[in-house]
């Protein structure tokens, strides 16, 4: 059976929205069924950009100093064919979302292909994935940065400092900066050779899947919000609501893993094409009109692992 298909079967009853609607419990619940696949093919697409590294040229670049010429030796140019076919997910994702919000129009009666040639699924996995690939290329470059000022610091050596940058694709900032934390505290115990090396890999592993876990939950979320906001617009267009009168309301999943920032937006009622706002008690917390990505918040997800979803109301 397809994944559409069980998508279908998820949704039969309907209640009236709130936080713990049947809509929004289908969201969560197809993101979960959803996520393995992309996260698989994240990690497959972060190992295969590690293998076309030559580590001999990478550490010929760090002892020159140049970021630039460490990253055409880690061919990042090749990384939008790697991640490639995290689009499939993407739109698959997307879709899911557009089956929910056509069971909640009550089974309108226009026609809109649910499939993965659908137009509007595909525009939006040729957007989103590129800058998903830009994204990770910030961060590796990034890293790049802090590892070759490390080395001529006299932490690394060219190969061990080339070794370090090829493992660190994948994670973040942060990530990294932990993993060197984990070397620095190995060698302090008097941790050398193999062994030091068989445990730095054993721990970026861990950080690589749980930032994989991170991406895959996040990207899926936003994917269904985005199919939802699409099937809507057709909606629109065939005259089923008035985007004038019409609102979105920000429903937030109500239980013990939720967040403040998550519990403050919870019932925000906007006009259609309006734009979301966060507020806290606390100023400095405020989010205003973006995510903690720093785009403009017309819909969930709020933050990384953000199990939101919005509501319409005509």
């Amino acid at each position: 059976m397809t994944p559409l298909l069980l998508i279908q079967q998820a949704i039969r009853q309907r209640v009236r929205r709130k936080a713990t609607s049947a809509e929004q419990q289908a969201i969560d619940r197809i993101a979960r069924r959803l996520e393995p696949q992309l996260r698989k093919r994240f990690l497959a697409a972060v190992q295969a950009s590690k293998d076309i590294i030559d580590l001999e040229a990478l550490a010929r670049a760090i002892q020159s100093g140049s970021v630039s010429q460490a990253s055409l030796a880690m061919r990042m140019g090749e990384w939008s064919d790697k991640y490639g076919a995290l689009a499939t997910d993407l739109k698959v994702g997307f879709l899911a979302g557009g089956e929910i919000a056509y069971e909640v129009l009550d089974g309108a009666k226009f026609k809109l292909r649910f499939d993965l040639i659908n137009s509007y699924a595909v525009n939006y996995a040729s957007r989103k994935l590129p800058i998903l690939v830009d994204y990770y290329k910030r961060d590796a470059l990034t890293n790049i940065r802090g590892i070759i000022t490390q080395a001529m610091e006299g932490k690394y050596t060219s190969q061990t400092a080339a070794k370090a940058i090829r493992d660190s694709i994948g994670l973040t900032e942060r990530q990294e900066k932990a993993v060197e934390h984990y070397r620095g505290s190995l060698i302090a115990d008097g941790i050398t050779g193999g062994r030091l090396d068989g445990k730095v890999e054993w721990y970026g592993a861990k950080l690589l899947r749980a930032r994989a876990k991170t991406i895959s939950r996040t990207e899926i979320i936003q994917a269904q919000v985005a199919g939802q906001r699409a099937l809507w617009e057709a909606a629109a267009l065939e005259g089923l609501f008035d985007r004038h009168t019409a609102k979105r309301v920000w429903d937030t999943h109500d239980d013990e893993r939720t967040c403040t920032r998550c519990r403050e937006m919870d019932g925000q009622e906007i006009p259609y094409n309006g734009v979301y706002t966060h507020t806290a008690e606390n100023d400095e917390d405020s989010l205003g009109s973006v995510n903690v990505f720093g785009e403009i918040l017309n819909g969930p997800p709020l933050h990384p692992n953000c199990r939101c979803s919005e509501e319409l109301v005509t």
